[in-house]
C-alpha cells in the first residue's frame, strides 16, 4: 500500500513535467529536427585503418572519390563497390576498379556516378561502400566495409 502511495505521490508531484518534457519532444519531432534520414554533414568513412577517403566531390555531375593508402605496403587490384541505402535521394549503385596504390599513395580521382538529370540542391546520398584489394606479394584478396554521406556541393 505504501509502495503505491508512493507512486501515486511521485506522479501527482512531477507528472505535469513529465508531460511537458514529452510534449517538447513531440514539437521538435514534428518540425523534423530528429529525422534520422538527413544527412547533416559529409563523410567519407572506410573501416580499416589502413585506407583512408583521399577527396571526394559529389556535384551536379556525378560523384568522384579518390583512396589513399595508409598501409605500409602496396596495393593491388583495388575495387570499390557503392549500393545506395533507403535514405538517399539519388540512385548510384556501381563498381568501380581503381587499379593499385603504392604504400603512402593516393589514387586519382576517380569518377564512380554520373547522373544524367542533374540532382537537385538538396540531394543527399547516402551509400555503404565494399572495398576489396590484395596486397601486393599476397595471393588473397581481403574486403572492407564503408559508409558515404554527402550532400550535393
Amino acid at each position: 500500500m505504501k509502495r503505491a502511495q508512493a507512486v501515486m505521490e511521485f506522479l501527482m508531484m512531477y507528472g505535469w513535467a513529465i508531460l511537458l518534457l514529452l510534449a517538447a519532444v513531440a514539437f521538435l519531432n514534428y518540425f523534423g529536427l530528429f529525422d534520422l534520414n538527413k544527412v547533416s554533414a559529409n563523410s567519407v568513412i572506410i573501416f580499416d585503418p589502413g585506407l583512408v577517403e583521399g577527396e571526394h566531390m559529389f556535384n551536379s555531375s556525378g560523384l568522384y572519390l579518390s583512396i589513399q593508402n595508409a598501409f605500409p605496403f602496396g596495393l593491388s587490384e583495388l575495387n570499390l563497390t557503392l549500393n545506395t541505402t533507403g535514405a538517399s535521394t539519388v540512385q548510384c549503385n556501381q563498381q568501380r576498379a581503381f587499379g593499385s596504390i603504392p604504400s603512402g599513395g593516393k589514387s586519382p580521382l576517380y569518377e564512380i556516378c554520373t547522373f544524367s538529370t542533374p540532382p537537385p540542391p538538396e540531394a543527399s546520398l547516402v551509400a555503404n561502400i565494399y572495398v576489396t584489394y590484395r596486397q601486393e606479394g599476397k595471393q588473397t584478396s581481403r574486403q572492407t566495409k564503408g559508409e558515404l554521406k554527402l550532400r550535393r556541393e
